[in-house]
């Protein structure tokens, strides 16, 4: 877990304690990350590892992962788009994209990164949403009136997140939701550029935070490839009422988990994890405990009097 958010797994360790899970069977270590995943990656009786974060410290425990030829499973970033064809219910699009983009105040590896919505649409569809962006309230996220939007995990996220916004604005994107008054250095102001040239951050990295970039699209062939020209490969995000479409899209998208007019996607019982620089293996489900268990195979050779008895 990240030392930047250890409150959640602590409480998870807590319940599962109280619930009466024999001491040992799970244990959780609090520290220095970097020096605790050395010591679990040198210790003989480690045979698996797995690890939820970012695509750099992902690459870096496989790497080390290999010196003793441990198997990685690896849930990595994120880059998913999300895109709107021109027969799609936009009351049910704009909800999604709400959703999708901005809970846990966008910091979500499956969140959406990147909006193509179609030409015929795309006007009202922007209008809608900056709408729907701009009346978010923005606050405590441990207030008794609980915001729609809070904090980042720290002010070196968000001033990460505001370097994008002002890159791509220097670039000639132009903003479309309202400025707002912050409470602290860790807020960013949640917000939606378009006209966003493709070289820059907010176009091609993950976010991980409240700024988006809209494009617009005019057919599936070019919204396939632009929504495919990432490295990562997590999730993406359909909506469609066309059923050929949706099978169509969700066969060729470059990704491990495809929501399809669904804008959370991902259950318990469900695989998860992605292709590309998004990882290895899946957690969750039976895929998920598969990478946990060792195939063996045995030759048994019967004599002819074994046979016989």
């Amino acid at each position: 877990m990240s030392e930047k958010a250890p409150l959640a797994v602590t409480e998870m360790i807590r319940c599962l304690t109280d619930a009466g899970l024999p001491a040992g069977v799970v244990n959780l270590v609090h520290g220095p990350a970097a020096e605790i995943t050395d010591a679990f990656l040198d210790h003989p009786a480690v045979r698996v590892v797995s690890f939820t974060g970012s695509t750099t410290v992902g690459r870096s425990i496989m790497a080390k992962a290999s010196s003793r030829v441990l198997r990685p499973l690896l849930e990595l970033g994120g880059d998913a788009p999300f895109i709107v064809f021109d027969d799609a219910d936009l009351d049910a699009a704009v909800e999604g994209a709400m959703l999708a983009k901005f809970r846990n105040t966008g910091q979500s590896c499956i969140g959406a990164n990147r909006f193509f919505i179609h030409n015929s649409i795309f006007d009202e569809f922007t209008s809608r949403f900056s709408a729907a962006v701009d009346a978010m309230t923005i606050g405590d996220g441990l207030a008794d009136e609980v915001p729609d939007l809070a904090a980042c995990i720290d002010a070196e996220r968000a001033q990460a997140i505001n370097a994008m916004i002002q890159e791509a604005v220097a670039a000639g994107a132009k903003k479309i939701t309202r400025d707002v008054e912050l409470p602290g250095p860790a807020f960013v102001a949640p917000t939606l550029l378009v006209n966003v040239p493709e070289h820059v951050a907010l176009a091609r990295e993950e976010v991980f935070g409240p700024a988006a970039a809209i494009f617009p699209f005019e057919s599936d062939q070019e919204v396939l490839a632009r929504a495919n020209s990432t490295e990562m490969g997590l999730a993406g995000y359909i909506y469609t009422r066309d059923q050929s479409r949706i099978w169509r899209m969700a066969e060729n998208l470059d990704v491990g988990i495809v929501g399809v007019n669904e804008a959370l996607p991902t259950v318990c019982f469900a695989p998860m994890g992605g292709t590309k620089q998004s990882g290895l293996g899946r957690e969750g489900a039976e895929e998920g405990l598969r990478d946990f268990e060792e195939v063996r195979y045995m030759a048994l050779g019967l004599s002819s009097a074994q046979s016989r008895s």
